[in-house]
């Protein structure tokens, strides 16, 4: 809806944040397809002189996408170049949770030059600024770059004290990858049952998905199961879309 009114009244100078938003919900349930079919949106959209505003959140989720296809080399490629080109503003809240995946990214690439950068990065803005996420994202890069779970569980006991439950979720799944690594599997899958509450309770189909592909792997299964919500109405909306409702209605 906001897409469309930004577009009649010729208010383009944020439709790359809307394209970008529509990806990353797309994305989130398993929808790859519409996903980057939004993002082709915005790329010619930036590609025909568009307003750039955006553009940073537009790659990151094309960095995500590219991830989840399977295509890390290069995923890796752009996070570091968005990451380049961000500079000034990489202190801000959706910068940090790109710095998270591009230390991700970077590790898993053999590039620990590049994780040490985006790590240091990170370190210094929580220094910066007294908000929890910004604490929560440079022990997660922290814990990433060393292969430590115990800085990953300091940033997801952080994450719990905030309202970001996506980044919460993502740092729970990384904890429990290095857990695993250390043969530390029951503390993995309670962590991993955690996330996959947080997708059911998002709406995030895709990214429950491969939350129960992990613990299936491990010879387990979550606790909780997934409502059959109806298509319409108010029992469609998740826990979280009801909040928001409710707030909009205040």
């Amino acid at each position: 809806v906001g897409l469309t009114m930004m577009e009649e009244t010729g208010s383009n100078n944020f439709v790359l944040y809307a394209d970008a938003i529509l990806a990353t919900i797309a994305l989130r349930r398993g929808d790859l397809a519409t996903a980057a079919a939004h993002l082709s949106s915005g790329g010619q959209r930036l590609a025909t002189g568009g307003a750039p505003f955006g553009a940073d959140m537009l790659f990151g989720v094309q960095t995500e996408l590219l991830t989840a296809q399977g295509q890390h080399d290069a995923a890796l490629t752009i996070a570091e170049a968005t990451w380049a080109q961000t500079a000034p503003i990489r202190y801000l809240y959706a910068p940090r949770r790109r710095a998270v995946l591009l230390a991700r990214l970077a590790v898993a690439g053999g590039r620990h030059d590049l994780a040490l950068e985006v790590t240091e990065a990170m370190e210094e803005g929580a220094r910066r600024s007294p908000a929890l996420s910004a604490a929560a994202a440079a022990r997660c890069c922290r814990g990433l770059l060393d292969r430590d779970p115990a800085p990953l569980l300091e940033a997801c006991e952080l994450y719990r004290k905030t309202p970001l439950r996506p980044d919460l979720a993502a740092c729970c799944e990384d904890t429990a990858a290095i857990l695993v690594e250390q043969d530390r599997r029951d503390e993995a899958i309670e962590l991993l049952d955690e996330a996959a509450a947080i997708h059911i309770d998002t709406g995030a189909t895709g990214d429950l998905a491969r939350v129960d592909a992990l613990l299936r792997g491990l010879g387990a299964r979550r606790r909780r199961r997934q409502r059959e919500r109806p298509a319409t109405g108010w029992d469609a909306l998740t826990r979280m879309e009801r909040q928001v409702t409710d707030l909009v209605a205040q």
